[in-house]
């Protein structure tokens, strides 16, 4: 019914690699993809292609994932 994604919080997030965020309240965890561009700026893509946001620009924001989550 679903995956698993084992998550290391002390492995540098990558371009391309999978991070998990964590949202407000239990159970807002969700598993994006995190694309680095040339200017460093942080884009942050969903692995559901049915979620409605499913690219976000984080910029260069340090809220962002540095490393994985």
């Amino acid at each position: 019914m679903g995956d698993y994604v084992r998550v290391d919080p002390d492995e540098p997030a990558a371009h391309s690699s999978l991070v998990a965020l964590r949202g407000p309240g239990r159970g807002g965890e969700t598993v994006v993809r995190l694309l680095i561009e040339r200017d460093g700026r942080r884009i942050l893509r969903a692995l559901d292609e049915r979620c409605p946001e499913r690219t976000v620009d984080a910029g260069n924001d340090p809220a962002y994932p540095t490393t994985h989550r």
